[in-house]
Protein backbone atom coordinates (compact mmCIF):
# COMPACT_ATOMS: atom_id res chain seq x y z
CA UNK A 1 0.00 0.00 0.00
CA UNK A 2 2.54 2.26 1.15
CA UNK A 3 4.57 1.53 -2.27
CA UNK A 4 1.62 2.24 -4.12
CA UNK A 5 1.19 6.06 -2.41
CA UNK A 6 4.94 6.70 -3.01
CA UNK A 7 4.40 5.85 -7.15
CA UNK A 8 1.28 7.64 -6.96
CA UNK A 9 2.94 10.82 -5.19
CA UNK A 10 5.95 10.21 -8.00
CA UNK A 11 3.67 10.66 -10.74
CA UNK A 12 1.74 13.36 -9.26
CA UNK A 13 4.87 15.32 -9.15
CA UNK A 14 5.86 14.25 -12.70
CA UNK A 15 2.05 16.25 -13.89
CA UNK A 16 3.10 19.06 -11.75
CA UNK A 17 6.21 19.37 -13.36
CA UNK A 18 5.04 19.13 -16.52
CA UNK A 19 2.10 21.48 -16.12
CA UNK A 20 4.40 24.12 -15.07
CA UNK A 21 6.57 23.50 -17.84
CA UNK A 22 4.38 23.72 -20.37
CA UNK A 23 2.54 26.93 -18.46
CA UNK A 24 5.77 28.71 -18.68
CA UNK A 25 6.49 27.66 -22.48
CA UNK A 26 3.12 27.12 -23.59
CA UNK A 27 1.55 25.13 -26.42
CA UNK A 28 3.02 26.11 -29.31
CA UNK A 29 1.87 25.13 -33.26
CA UNK A 30 4.90 23.23 -35.12
CA UNK A 31 5.32 25.95 -37.36
CA UNK A 32 6.20 28.30 -34.56
CA UNK A 33 8.59 25.82 -33.65
CA UNK A 34 9.92 25.12 -36.45
CA UNK A 35 10.78 29.26 -36.63
CA UNK A 36 12.31 29.32 -33.45
CA UNK A 37 14.18 26.60 -33.96
CA UNK A 38 15.40 28.43 -37.62
CA UNK A 39 16.17 31.18 -35.90
CA UNK A 40 18.48 29.20 -33.39
CA UNK A 41 20.44 27.84 -36.14
CA UNK A 42 20.53 31.33 -37.98
CA UNK A 43 22.19 33.06 -34.76
CA UNK A 44 24.56 29.85 -34.08
CA UNK A 45 25.96 30.43 -37.64
CA UNK A 46 26.60 34.19 -37.44
CA UNK A 47 27.84 33.35 -33.87
CA UNK A 48 30.64 30.55 -35.91
CA UNK A 49 31.38 33.75 -39.02
CA UNK A 50 32.10 36.23 -36.37
CA UNK A 51 34.38 33.45 -34.76
CA UNK A 52 35.82 32.69 -38.20
CA UNK A 53 36.70 35.91 -38.78
CA UNK A 54 38.76 36.58 -35.32
CA UNK A 55 40.65 33.21 -36.49
CA UNK A 56 44.17 34.05 -37.11
CA UNK A 57 45.78 33.69 -41.43
CA UNK A 58 47.84 31.17 -40.00
CA UNK A 59 45.05 29.15 -37.82
CA UNK A 60 42.78 29.44 -41.12
CA UNK A 61 45.72 27.90 -43.35
CA UNK A 62 45.99 25.11 -40.86
CA UNK A 63 42.43 24.58 -40.85
CA UNK A 64 41.99 24.36 -44.66
CA UNK A 65 45.41 21.61 -44.82
CA UNK A 66 43.20 19.48 -42.23
CA UNK A 67 40.23 20.01 -44.39
CA UNK A 68 41.93 18.54 -47.24
CA UNK A 69 43.65 15.86 -46.02
CA UNK A 70 40.67 14.76 -44.22
CA UNK A 71 38.52 15.01 -47.35
CA UNK A 72 41.32 12.83 -49.45
CA UNK A 73 41.26 10.33 -46.68
CA UNK A 74 37.46 10.10 -46.94
CA UNK A 75 37.25 9.63 -50.49
CA UNK A 76 40.44 7.15 -50.18
CA UNK A 77 42.21 9.05 -52.75
CA UNK A 78 46.06 6.85 -52.33
CA UNK A 79 47.23 8.25 -55.60
CA UNK A 80 46.75 11.84 -54.62
CA UNK A 81 49.83 13.94 -53.07
CA UNK A 82 49.91 16.82 -50.67
CA UNK A 83 52.29 19.80 -49.91
CA UNK A 84 51.78 22.50 -48.08
CA UNK A 85 53.88 25.21 -47.76
CA UNK A 86 54.03 29.09 -47.54
CA UNK A 87 50.33 29.11 -46.30
CA UNK A 88 48.93 26.89 -49.86
CA UNK A 89 48.35 23.16 -50.33
CA UNK A 90 48.88 21.99 -53.17
CA UNK A 91 47.06 18.59 -54.31
CA UNK A 92 48.58 16.64 -57.41
CA UNK A 93 46.67 13.77 -58.63
CA UNK A 94 47.43 11.84 -62.22
CA UNK A 95 45.22 13.68 -63.78
CA UNK A 96 45.10 17.24 -62.39
CA UNK A 97 46.25 19.81 -59.73
CA UNK A 98 44.90 21.74 -57.46
CA UNK A 99 46.02 24.94 -54.99
CA UNK A 100 44.26 25.86 -52.12
CA UNK A 101 44.99 28.94 -50.29
CA UNK A 102 43.72 31.08 -47.45
CA UNK A 103 44.07 34.71 -47.98
CA UNK A 104 43.77 37.03 -45.40
CA UNK A 105 45.71 39.79 -43.58
CA UNK A 106 46.34 40.39 -39.65
CA UNK A 107 47.03 43.89 -38.29
CA UNK A 108 48.57 45.01 -35.11
CA UNK A 109 47.45 47.78 -33.15
CA UNK A 110 50.41 48.69 -31.19
CA UNK A 111 48.48 51.24 -28.98
CA UNK A 112 46.29 48.04 -27.32
CA UNK A 113 48.46 45.18 -28.59
CA UNK A 114 45.79 43.66 -30.34
CA UNK A 115 45.76 41.72 -33.30
CA UNK A 116 42.62 42.68 -36.35
CA UNK A 117 41.89 39.05 -38.55
CA UNK A 118 40.22 40.34 -41.65
CA UNK A 119 37.73 38.09 -42.31
CA UNK A 120 39.65 36.71 -45.61
CA UNK A 121 38.71 34.47 -48.40
CA UNK A 122 39.50 30.92 -50.02
CA UNK A 123 40.97 30.44 -53.81
CA UNK A 124 41.12 26.87 -55.58
CA UNK A 125 43.28 27.31 -57.72
CA UNK A 126 43.44 25.03 -61.48
CA UNK A 127 45.13 25.11 -64.57
CA UNK A 128 42.12 26.90 -66.09
CA UNK A 129 41.21 29.07 -63.44
CA UNK A 130 40.85 31.04 -59.52
CA UNK A 131 38.11 31.01 -57.99
CA UNK A 132 37.36 32.74 -55.05
CA UNK A 133 34.93 31.68 -51.73
CA UNK A 134 33.66 32.89 -48.68
CA UNK A 135 33.62 30.10 -46.61
CA UNK A 136 35.83 26.65 -46.73
CA UNK A 137 32.85 24.98 -46.66
CA UNK A 138 32.10 26.41 -50.07
CA UNK A 139 35.43 25.53 -50.82
CA UNK A 140 35.78 22.22 -50.13
CA UNK A 141 32.20 21.14 -52.26
CA UNK A 142 33.86 22.66 -54.89
CA UNK A 143 37.63 20.89 -54.23
CA UNK A 144 35.51 17.54 -53.73
CA UNK A 145 33.38 17.72 -56.85
CA UNK A 146 36.88 18.30 -59.22
CA UNK A 147 38.54 15.85 -57.06
CA UNK A 148 35.93 13.00 -58.56
CA UNK A 149 35.52 14.58 -61.62
CA UNK A 150 31.51 15.58 -61.07
CA UNK A 151 29.53 18.71 -62.03
CA UNK A 152 29.88 20.87 -59.09
CA UNK A 153 27.06 19.51 -56.56
CA UNK A 154 25.70 20.77 -53.04
CA UNK A 155 27.06 17.78 -50.72
CA UNK A 156 28.28 19.21 -47.14
CA UNK A 157 31.62 17.72 -45.93
CA UNK A 158 29.22 16.09 -43.42
CA UNK A 159 27.36 14.32 -46.16
CA UNK A 160 30.72 13.05 -47.40
CA UNK A 161 31.51 11.96 -43.99
CA UNK A 162 28.04 10.14 -43.94
CA UNK A 163 29.11 8.46 -46.92
CA UNK A 164 32.06 7.07 -46.10
CA UNK A 165 30.77 5.79 -42.68
CA UNK A 166 28.00 3.65 -44.90
CA UNK A 167 30.97 2.23 -46.67
CA UNK A 168 32.73 0.97 -43.61
CA UNK A 169 29.43 -0.17 -42.04
CA UNK A 170 29.00 -2.18 -45.32
CA UNK A 171 32.45 -3.47 -45.42
CA UNK A 172 32.34 -4.55 -41.68
CA UNK A 173 29.01 -6.85 -42.94
CA UNK A 174 30.69 -8.50 -45.97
Amino acid sequence: MLTLIAIAGFVFLLAVIWCIHTMKKGFTPLSADKERWREQFKEEERRLIKEQKEISTEEQQHVLEVAVRDLLRLDEKKETTIESHDGTVTVVAPENSWILAFHGSDQELHSTHKVLHSPGFWTLTTRNACRKFLTIDELMQTFHAELNGEAEEEESVLSVRKRHHAKQISAWDH
